[in-house]
């Protein structure tokens, strides 16, 4: 079933906290955290988990959620390298 959510639906049900991305960063790989983000914004969107074969994919769910990933890591990744700020802008 094709669900559309809007920005502001989102942004209410779907946005990742402090909390969320601590559990996010226990994950080895990039990709596993970005995932592991959009399967529980799916969750509090659909209270259900997502269709594993074929898995279920909401456009607009993983378009917000990399944005909110991409955000995180720019935060995470700022750092102090000999006295010189260093701002990593690999993307995710």
């Amino acid at each position: 079933m094709e669900q559309n959510y809007s920005r502001e639906q989102l942004i209410e049900y779907a946005k990742l906290n402090e909390e969320d991305f601590e559990q996010i960063n226990q994950c080895r790989r990039t990709y596993n955290r970005l995932g592991f983000g959009y399967q529980i914004g799916f969750v509090r969107l659909e209270n259900r988990f997502p269709t594993q074969q074929p898995f279920e994919i909401i456009d607009e769910l993983l378009t917000f959620a990399s944005v909110n990933f991409r955000l995180m890591r720019k935060k995470s990744t700022s750092i102090k390298s000999e006295g010189k700020p260093f701002h990593s802008t690999k993307l995710v």
